[in-house]
């Protein structure tokens, strides 16, 4: 566990992303492009980092297939991959609060590791498998955020997608609040390569009380988001999606391994927390570009 401090403006934007898997043809490479552009473009943007931004697969791994790799970049190795990702994070290094490792650098950890080479070439907090950002404001404590990859599955089975929604958002709540820091208003993985957000839910629910004569109507309200304690119904939770396509793109005979696998398409793309006023007060997902209409 890593911790950092971090003094940030009153209102500023959270770009919350990670799982971008640079090296074979199914990285969204445009899409993680035109983030970063993004958050260059607005000075109030900030972003945590969540692992697997190099794909780092090697020949040795079951899950490594030749015909996926983008050839035209000649990203093939850790090695190479880490140098592309500090060429494109390099003009937004100085927005970037933590960078932590994921399960695919993970891999290499004894021989190369791409996430601290990364933030050592570029002056990034190394946030090792978990980070605690504690975010002030004006000096004083404003909030804290959990920042980890993950690990793994997320419940599929149900078969009405409503209950599948409603069982994703559980679990997703139940690991992270799982983790122990009731002090963080904002606990977030990625390794699902799911966007999925869950807002407080503290103020749903009707409660009665009385004044020794009459019944009242009451809910719940957790105002203080420095306490050493913030109730679970009061976070935020994220899931911060990935820019790894499931298909390689038609016609170049490439083939991935999630399509061996089998797996379901997802949503490209990454989260957007709102701070207001030094306060956390929304949190939306963003999907990167027109490709989400192509089963990605």
């Amino acid at each position: 566990m890593e911790i950092t401090t971090v003094e940030l403006p009153e209102d500023y934007t959270l770009i919350d992303t990670g799982d971008w898997h640079l090296g074979p043809l199914t990285c969204h490479f445009d899409g993680v492009c035109a983030m970063i552009e993004r958050v260059a473009a607005d000075p109030k943007a900030f972003v945590v980092l969540k692992g697997d931004l190099a794909d780092a697969i090697s020949p040795g791994d079951k899950r490594y297939a030749h015909t996926s790799m983008d050839f035209s970049r000649l990203l093939l190795t850790p090695q190479e991959q880490s140098e592309k990702l500090i060429e494109i994070i390099r003009p937004i290094k100085d927005r970037i609060l933590t960078s932590v490792i994921g399960n695919h650098e993970y891999t290499h950890i004894n021989a190369f590791n791409s996430t601290k080479h990364i933030c050592d070439a570029l002056g990034i907090h190394y946030g090792a498998a978990a980070s605690k950002v504690r975010v002030l404001t004006n000096g004083k404590l404003a909030h804290k955020l959990y920042i980890t990859h993950g690990r793994g599955m997320l419940p599929t089975g149900a078969k009405d997608p409503i209950q599948r929604e409603a069982n994703v958002k559980a679990a997703l709540k139940r690991k992270l609040e799982g983790a122990g820091h009731s002090d963080c208003i904002y606990m977030t993985c990625g390794h699902f390569h799911r966007l999925i957000r869950v807002n407080p839910t503290i103020g749903k629910e009707t409660m009665l009380t009385d004044d020794g004569k009459e019944l009242h109507q009451m809910k719940r309200y957790h105002g203080d988001q420095t306490a050493s304690y913030i109730p679970p119904e009061a976070r935020f939770y994220g899931c911060s999606g990935s820019f790894l396509r499931l298909y390689s793109p038609p016609g170049s005979g490439a083939i991935s391994y999630g399509e061996m696998a089998m797996y379901g398409p997802c949503e490209l793309g990454w989260l957007e927390a709102t701070v207001r006023g030094g306060r956390m007060v929304a949190l939306d997902k963003v999907l990167a570009g027109e490709e989400n209409r192509m089963a990605a």
